[in-house]
């Protein structure tokens, strides 16, 4: 289905700015729409759901940043969808993630861009997220609380990257009444002491 937007995409890729031109609209509705379908309505990145987020709140992600690597703005493999922290805050054009140099294929495309073992963090359409990395949702007394627990290297650095402590800290502030400056353990301690106590 996707095919047929393919002559609109290579109009869009002539201009200065492809992913804005109007030639991408048709195609940046469409897969945006099966992303979030195949995703499960989660962001790629922090497993936040995002049924109930604004479509604002919701972003095509580029995995390899379209300003660095222009070549693969349209390309499947690069796109999925996450929220605006995780893309926006975190993320945005950063390319420090990469574990070589992959400059030369800026412009001209190569599929060696995707192989896992270039990617320091989760790679949404290349990992199995589960693999690396866990989040688990609990609640107690009516209060919500998150915890991430990682499985392995890329994990650990997927999860200090998207800053992933902080919906931990988040929500354990927001239930016990924590002020920032008040913190004695860290979040991470905070989260198991809470998850063992109430499992």
């Amino acid at each position: 289905m996707a095919d047929k937007y393919f002559n609109d995409i290579k109009k869009a890729m002539l201009s200065s700015n492809p992913w804005s031109s109007h030639y991408a609209s048709g195609f940046k509705k469409y897969i945006k729409e099966k992303i979030k379908i195949k995703q499960g309505h989660y962001c790629c990145y922090c497993l936040r759901d995002l049924l109930r987020e604004t479509e604002r709140n919701k972003h095509v992600e580029h995995i390899l940043p379209k300003s660095v690597f222009p070549v693969y703005t349209f390309d499947l493999t690069n796109l999925a969808i996450s929220c605006v922290r995780c893309n926006s805050d975190r993320k945005h054009s950063d390319i420090s993630f990469l574990t070589k140099d992959i400059s030369k294929f800026r412009n001209r495309w190569s599929n060696s861009v995707y192989d896992p073992k270039l990617y320091r963090f989760v790679h949404p359409n290349l990992d199995n997220i589960s693999l690396h990395i866990e989040r688990t949702v609990f609640t107690n007394d009516n209060r919500v609380y998150y915890r991430y627990k990682t499985r392995s290297e890329k994990g650990e650095f997927h999860y200090k990257y998207f800053d992933l402590n902080f919906y931990e800290q988040q929500s354990i502030r927001k239930n016990q009444g924590i002020k920032k400056d008040q913190e004695s353990k860290s979040s991470r301690e905070l989260v198991e002491l809470l998850f063992k106590k109430y499992s």
